[in-house]
C-alpha cells in the first residue's frame, strides 16, 4: 500500500498488526507502528514480511521495484530498473537516508566526485 492507504485501509482491517509500515506524512501518525525493529514510519519504502508500504507518489518507483523484487526476484527487479534511469536521491547531508528497506538495485547516495 502507498500514500494514505496503509493508515486508512490496511490498519483499520488489522493488516498491520506487528508489522513495520509507513504512510504519507499526513497519515503516518495514525499508524503507531512500533515494532522490535524500531520506529519504521519515516522510511520511504518499508518491507516487513509480506507487507510493502511507501510514503507517496515521490517513492512510487522504489515501491514498484520492491514489489517486483518481492513477487519475482531481485534479478528481475534489477532488469526492469536498469533502463528506467531512476533519479538520484538528495545528498545525505541534505536529506538523511530514511529507507528501512535497503533495496540493492536502487542508488542510495551519490558517489563523491573523483579528483582525477
Amino acid at each position: 500500500a502507498i500514500c494514505a492507504a496503509p493508515a486508512v485501509v490496511l490498519k483499520p482491517h488489522g493488516l498491520l498488526s506487528g508489522v513495520a509500515a509507513t504512510a504519507h506524512p499526513a497519515f503516518v501518525d495514525q499508524l503507531m507502528v512500533l515494532v522490535s525493529k524500531g520506529d519504521s514510519r519515516q522510511g520511504r519504502v518499508v518491507v516487513d514480511a509480506n507487507v510493502v508500504t511507501s510514503r507517496g507518489p515521490g517513492t512510487a518507483m522504489e515501491f514498484a521495484l520492491c514489489l517486483l523484487e518481492k513477487l519475482f526476484s531481485t534479478e528481475f527487479a534489477l532488469e526492469v530498473q536498469e533502463p528506467m534511469v531512476p533519479p538520484l536521491p538528495w545528498p545525505e547531508e541534505v536529506l538523511p537516508p530514511l529507507n528501512a528497506h535497503e533495496w540493492p538495485g536502487l542508488v542510495t547516495k551519490r558517489d563523491p566526485p573523483s579528483n582525477e
